[in-house]
């Protein structure tokens, strides 16, 4: 059972965790790999979200994460926004549909979502820009292998933290 207290410090210690990743992905990776592709440590944690928390919770932890990630990067906000949220829409038509709770499941997803939100961005910055950017597969390619080989260590971490905040994962009957 899960009480509001619970709750709200599940969500707020998932939002921390996303600070320190958005921080640590838009500074200290490219620090030390260079303007090459990087794994997607923050679209890990909104996987894990949109498969593992209730629609309404998810939305608003989605929103709240892509607007300051977006803040803490070069990339416009409400680009961010719009990426973030059609990568939860997508993921949570796709947890009801096959929803298993495997970590190869959970892996396949961040792959999915990674290359979905660079498709999206990519789509997007081209509607809205006045110069189209290059779609770089290499590098795409690179920063979705390069993710889904550290996805097994971050939801190993992720449920670990949902133990401590004592937080119950929704299940296959609750979706």
């Amino acid at each position: 059972m899960n009480r509001p207290s619970w709750v709200i410090w599940n969500f707020v210690v998932f939002l921390f965790i996303f600070w320190i990743f958005a921080a640590f992905q838009s500074s200290v990776i490219h620090w030390l790999l260079g303007w090459h592709a990087t794994p997607q440590l923050t679209i890990i944690l909104l996987t894990f979200i949109a498969l593992h928390r209730r629609s309404t919770e998810g939305y608003l932890f989605t929103f709240l994460a892509c607007y300051s990630s977006g803040v803490m990067s070069t990339v416009l906000e409400s680009v961010n926004v719009f990426a973030g949220t059609c990568i939860f829409l997508a993921l949570t038509a796709a947890r009801k549909q096959v929803y298993q709770g495997s970590p190869v499941h959970f892996t396949w997803s961040v792959m999915a979502a990674v290359f979905g939100y660079h498709l999206v961005m990519w789509m997007t910055n081209g509607i809205f820009d006045s110069v189209i950017p290059n779609f770089f597969v290499l590098d795409v390619v690179s920063a979705v292998l390069m993710t889904a080989l550290s996805a097994r260590v971050f939801l190993a971490f992720f449920i670990w933290v949902d133990r401590r905040t004592k937080r119950v994962a929704v299940g296959e009957l609750e979706l």
